[in-house]
């Protein structure tokens, strides 16, 4: 697959960014998918509201020497999903990848996730994924339910896909795509909505991705998130037969009001989870 010279691209890698977003991590992330295996495709980046002179600055000359990248701004900050939205509707390419601004795709990412969505009949699919902190690096690690019948089962307990690892068909996110109501859990929400609607989602069981996590990683992870969590597993709660409502509508409540604890008690949790499941995988998203 790599050195594929088709006029159109296949793959459609979409990036959202921001005036907080530290340049350095950014141009670390940018890297990772312009030095990908899989080089037919186009980069999208979507420039959530005015960002910094030097980042604008970097993404300008980025642009205009490397054609596969296209720069998306939008008039004001008003959150990732808006801004990979207007992306997706921008896409050329028969898949579509999301990406965050400052996380580090493994080199073949792309090649092995498009290989395995063809080889599964899979219409979306994620990866494993590595933690790294803000120096890059090695910090944990967090394995996933592998098939379709893996995630489905497990997506009222945990959120199922890592959103920076999603790789998917076009026409899933042209036609489905994020709830701006949200700007945080966005993902999880479209997933409960995916699975519902009869999509086959399922994970690369390898480790395609690094996510860097911050001193705010848990914060950021916890009020703001109990709305959509709920919600999501609310739509999850429907998949479930009449007799065994009533203990999805309980569980789904539950899990989610664990978004309500400060982010002491939620890392505590997390620590807890992470050295007690097998095999070291990490699980920082619930």
């Amino acid at each position: 697959m790599a050195g594929d010279d088709q006029a159109a691209p296949l793959i459609t890698v979409v990036m959202a960014t921001y005036a907080g977003d530290d340049l350095a991590h950014l141009e670390e992330a940018v890297d990772s998918i312009l030095r990908q295996t899989h080089a037919n495709l186009e980069f999208l980046i979507s420039l959530d509201g005015p960002v910094r002179p030097e980042t604008r600055a970097y993404l300008d000359a980025l642009a205009s020497r490397d054609g596969r990248v296209r720069l998306l701004p939008q008039s004001a900050n008003r959150g990732p999903a808006r801004a990979r939205n207007a992306a997706f509707r921008e896409a050329h390419g028969e898949y579509i990848a999301v990406m965050d601004a400052d996380d580090v795709s493994a080199p073949d990412r792309l090649e092995k996730q498009l290989y395995y969505l063809r080889k599964t009949d899979s219409d979306l699919v994620g990866s494993f994924m590595k933690y790294i902190n803000a120096d890059g690096e090695a910090i944990g690690k967090k394995d996933m339910a592998v098939t379709h019948e893996g995630v489905r089962k497990t997506a009222i307990l945990v959120n199922p896909i890592n959103n920076p690892t999603a790789f998917a068909r076009a026409a899933v996110f042209k036609d489905n795509p994020y709830d701006e109501r949200f700007r945080r859990g966005q993902d999880y929400h479209l997933w409960a909505r995916l699975i519902v609607k009869g999509y086959r989602l399922a994970n690369v069981p390898e480790y395609l991705h690094s996510l860097r996590t911050g001193s705010t990683f848990f914060a950021r992870r916890s009020r703001v998130y109990f709305v959509v969590s709920l919600r999501s597993r609310l739509i999850l709660a429907g998949l479930y037969p009449f007799y065994l409502k009533p203990f999805a509508l309980l569980l789904a409540v539950g899990l989610s009001s664990l978004r309500l604890l400060p982010g002491w008690c939620l890392r505590a949790i997390y620590w807890v989870r992470n050295n007690l499941r097998a095999g070291g995988g990490s699980g920082y998203s619930m």
